[in-house]
């Protein structure tokens, strides 16, 4: 990278092609407006030549800078796991009294047979002389309102983590649902390394869809704009 030699001219620090191949493999996940500010920055507000972790730092992409984002990322998926459970299950919530909140078909389709036994006995004690087959067939004309809250989409980086801990995300949800106070923390370690990792591909994706979307320049434009660039080196001369 041209820019971390003139930064190594600037620190007059000797750098060797070697040491230069491994920064820019560490940093080529930076977008470049952002890599172009963090050196920027290095050179005027360093003392000595900037460590990769230094220019990440100053990129606004570091394991310092990232920590809130990664607390934020942490909080989403407990808070996901806590209502919907590593099978990802919707909530329903039942409004009529007694209201209940359930997770899942399997708690839905329980309580809904529950509140249907309970209103073909209420239709039993106010008509004795029925059938209970006939009061149970009443039953089901009854309208039951529930409230239904489905399960959000996961978000890419988060997705990415949660194979990394579980090798796909089902195990990934499952490790984070079944840790306790002794696991939790090793769990929400390994988490942040590998979400750090998801949003570094991210990135790298986000940049590759913009190289790519960059339409190519037909003959004509191709003369186009090589005719106004040499009318401008014209101007300067």
């Amino acid at each position: 990278m041209d820019e971390l030699a003139v930064l190594a001219a600037a620190f007059r620090e000797p750098i060797s092609t070697v040491t230069l191949q491994i920064y820019a493999s560490k940093l080529d996940d930076i977008e470049p407006s952002r890599l172009v500010v963090a050196l920027d920055r290095a050179c005027r507000e360093l003392k000595f030549f900037p460590k990769i972790a230094e220019l990440r730092n100053l990129a606004g992409v570091g394991a310092n800078s990232s920590d809130e984002e990664i607390d934020g990322a942490w909080l989403w998926i407990t808070r996901h796991v806590r209502r919907h459970g590593a099978d990802e299950e919707a909530i329903c919530h039942f409004t009529d009294p007694p209201e209940v909140t359930v997770r899942g078909n399997a708690q839905y389709r329980r309580e809904i047979a529950r509140r249907r036994e309970s209103k073909a006995e209420e239709i039993m004690h106010a008509h004795p002389d029925m059938y209970w087959a006939d009061a149970r067939a009443d039953a089901l004309k009854y309208w039951i309102p529930v409230t239904v809250t489905p399960v959000p989409p996961i978000p890419k980086a988060i997705q990415h983590a949660l194979r990394q801990l579980g090798f796909d995300l089902r195990g990934g949800l499952e490790r984070i649902e079944s840790a306790d106070e002794k696991t939790v923390g090793f769990v929400r370690k390994e988490f942040a390394e590998a979400y750090r990792r998801g949003r570094a591909i991210e990135r790298r994706e986000t940049m590759a869809l913009k190289f790519v979307a960059q339409p190519a320049l037909g003959d004509g434009a191709k003369h186009e704009a090589e005719q106004t660039g040499a009318e401008i080196q014209a101007r300067r001369a």
